[in-house]
């Protein structure tokens, strides 16, 4: 039994390695590309089942301009009716009156759009589709391919005058079935006939009412009808009405509305605009007559008040005689009369401003404000003017008197007159602009978006399915991180072989790479190892037995002792490849060795070591596993391997184990403890960083320290080594 100093020491194991590192995250999407394409092209799948089977919404939009004064001639006015905010419409304020009930209310009753009208017998499941891709006939009609009549393929049209239902039946499925030659008969959901009739004539039966139109369809065509309470219709459509500013402060707005029916949503935004148009010219003309009725109010008092100021000029004139008025008083009494009008026209604002404003909102905390600045100029002037003569400062302020009152009755009484013009020919300070046509593709599904955000969906779930399965696998994919990981040294690191990978494939085969090629990548990390191999053993007293194992099975351990024991003695020593592996052997694939005879039987006491060895060449001797048996584990704690061990020891300079891995068993730690050297390997994508951990703490609990990592099938990625991959894979093509 062999025990070297120091082999009691754990491994230092770094925890910190295990982060993940930019290239790691790449490197796990290239690793596991083939989950990431089929999680991405389930998005685009996804996104083209989504544009197939979705319901196609088609957009319809109205514009609508709002003028910042009216085209009426309103001429001297245009001053006082803006004090008055005659002429005022804030574009926001329009919008919500747009969207309001009440004019939402007006646009439904009059478009009888109560009722929702759908196509029923579409074509099933792609019909939709096909109706957005299919040509057009003249009548508007989508095509019918193949002569397929019976099914409707899109461009058919209900529109109806009234549809009334009893109370009990509101919110319930209907179905009109057009007949042809302006024929249509009525159903309930059961399919009993409630009436029928013909197109633009008025069908009534109890309390059931129904005014068609007009209808464009082929006979046979079935329409889904469901008549709704006014009300609960309005609150549904203000939810899907869009009303907003085209742009900021163009002073034109739109209002857009999105149905599965192309000619549903745009005779409902026409009825919406039709009626907010209305609704406009209503409330400017109610505006027009209360201005007008409050300048009616103002003028008598304006008249008595100009009336006493002429008085009491007139007298004072008749008293006094003339007076000299020099420029200065002159442009004191034009200054006043400027002042004092300016206010009086800002009292009448404000007069008029309490009924539809309140404090603290902006129009009337503007005039107020107007109204603070013209008193501290009134006083100003009154100021200059006490400085004045007494008996002109009389006259100034008689004169100034006559002067306001006299412009502001003589402004009153024109303004009347010209708002009695524009209440009996206002047409309000809106315009449609531009009224909803029926849309001929649908605004949604949009075929680009949906592929677009499927394949995005795709790409963003599959990186992250790649991220979870790398996380979950844990597989070993760098060597220089698992020697960070477990703080062992790789002593080599064994590319992939195309001619190996061949040649296992091969069954009642068997095959030797290093005895059959030379120049190949693997056969030349190979010779390296085994010189890192030999130089090792030469620096350890009396080094000659080498153990390999690894974590799990499939590491390619079997693959590696047998090439090395063959190019250690074609170095000229003399070695012996041990089977170890009396459960699982793989020797045989390699060398032609009888496996019915082997350690299992020397262990047993059937064979001495001698008549089981074969000797392929005079230095490569090997003893193969013999017959597979189920107490592996008990052989080997009996007290007969560690002799045999030693006894190989004496004969041959070096002596290769073959072991089990570590995991599944526990001969590889039992046998450790004969050897001067332990090797690990680690296959790339085969094993995970946690099993090497786990394995090498396993055999640092029975005082087993690993001298070296054999990193095997390596294939570097081009994220990571970058040129060297690209020099690898030349270099694995000449393999």
């Amino acid at each position: 039994m062999r025990n070297n100093v120091g082999r009691e020491r754990s491994p230092a194991i770094d925890h910190d390695a295990s982060a993940l590192s930019m290239v790691d995250v790449l490197e796990n999407v290239l690793t596991y590309r083939y989950l990431f394409l089929s999680v991405l092209l389930s998005g685009l799948l996804l996104g083209s089942v989504y544009v197939l089977l979705a319901t196609p919404t088609y957009s319809a939009n109205a514009l609508i301009q709002i003028e910042d004064k009216k085209s009426s001639a309103l001429g001297s006015l245009s001053t006082v009716t803006r004090a008055l905010d005659v002429n005022g419409s804030p574009i926001l304020g329009e919008i919500d009156v747009a969207r309001s009930r009440t004019v939402v209310t007006q646009a439904v009753e009059a478009a009888a759009a109560q009722t929702t009208i759908a196509v029923k017998n579409t074509f099933p499941v792609f019909g939709r589709w096909l109706a957005t891709v299919l040509p057009t006939e003249p009548d508007g009609l989508v095509g019918a391919p193949f002569g397929a009549t019976r099914w409707a393929w899109g461009g058919e049209n209900l529109t109806l005058g009234s549809f009334d239902v009893p109370a009990a039946q509101l919110g319930k499925l209907h179905q009109l079935v057009y007949l042809g030659d302006d024929k249509w008969t009525l159903l309930d959901r059961k399919g009993n006939e409630l009436l029928s009739g013909t197109v633009g004539v008025p069908a009534a039966s109890g309390d059931y009412r129904i005014l068609v139109k007009s209808v464009v369809a082929r006979p046979g065509t079935e329409f889904s009808l469901v008549r709704h309470a006014t009300q609960g219709q309005v609150d549904r459509i203000i939810k899907k009405l869009n009303v907003a500013e085209t742009k900021r402060e163009s002073g034109v707005f739109e209002v857009e509305y999105s149905d599965a029916n192309p000619f549903y949503a745009a005779r409902l935004v026409n009825s919406i605009a039709d009626a907010y148009l209305a609704n406009n010219v209503s409330r400017r003309a109610q505006e027009s007559e209360r201005s007008l009725s409050f300048l009616n109010t103002q003028i008598p008092t304006v008249r008595a008040r100009l009336q006493k100021a002429e008085e009491a000029l007139n007298a004072f004139r008749l008293r006094e005689g003339s007076i000299d008025v020099g420029g200065e008083i002159k442009a004191l009494l034009d200054q006043s009369a400027t002042v004092e009008k300016a206010k009086l026209e800002a009292n009448l604002s404000y007069q008029d401003m309490r009924s539809k404003y309140q404090l603290g909102q902006a129009p009337l905390d503007a005039v107020l404000g107007k109204l603070k600045q013209l008193d501290v100029a009134s006083r100003q002037l009154s100021t200059r003017i006490e400085k004045l003569p007494s008996l002109q400062q009389e006259y100034l302020r008689l004169e100034r008197d006559v002067e306001v009152e006299n412009q502001l009755y003589v402004g009153l009484m024109n303004n009347s007159q010209q708002l009695q013009i524009a209440t009996a020919g206002n047409g309000g300070n809106a315009a449609i602009v531009d009224y909803a046509e029926v849309a001929e593709k649908p605004g949604r599904p949009n075929p680009i978006l949906a592929l677009a955000l499927g394949g995005l969906a795709g790409a963003l779930f599959g990186f992250i399915a790649t991220q979870l399965m790398a996380l979950g696998s844990g597989r070993i994919r760098d060597p220089k991180r698992l020697e960070a990981m477990v703080g062992i040294d790789t002593l080599g690191i064994l590319p992939t072989s195309p001619v190996q990978t061949k040649e296992a494939r091969k069954a009642e085969h068997t095959f030797l790479i290093t005895a059959e090629e030379t120049e190949t990548p693997l056969v030349e990390a190979m010779e390296s190892l085994a010189l890192t191999l030999q130089c090792s053993l030469a620096e350890k007293e009396g080094g000659k037995v080498v153990l390999i194992t690894s974590a799990v099975p499939n590491q390619g351990k079997s693959l590696i002792s047998a090439n090395l024991a063959y190019l250690l003695a074609e170095k000229g020593l003399k070695t012996l490849l041990l089977d170890a592996d009396m459960r699982q052997s793989k020797v045989h694939r390699y060398l032609s060795v009888n496996t019915s005879n082997g350690l299992s039987g020397v262990l047993q006491g059937t064979f001495e070591s001698g008549e089981v060895i074969a000797k392929p060449t005079d230095n490569f001797h090997a003893l193969p596993a013999g017959k597979k048996t189920k107490k592996a584990a008990k052989l080997l704690r009996a007290d007969n391997f560690g002799p045999l061990v030693e006894s190989l020891r004496d004969e041959y300079d070096i002596v290769i184990i073959d072991s089990p891995p570590v995991l599944p068993v526990l001969d590889a730690a039992a046998m450790s403890r004969h050897a001067d050297m332990t090797l690990f390997v680690a296959r790339q994508g085969e094993v995970s960083y946690a099993e090497v951990v786990e394995s090498v703490s396993r055999l640092a609990k029975v005082g087993t320290t690993v001298d070296g990592l054999v990193f095997n099938g390596f294939e570097p990625s081009p994220l990571r080594y970058g040129y060297y991959a690209n020099a690898y894979r030349y270099m694995s093509a000449q393999d």
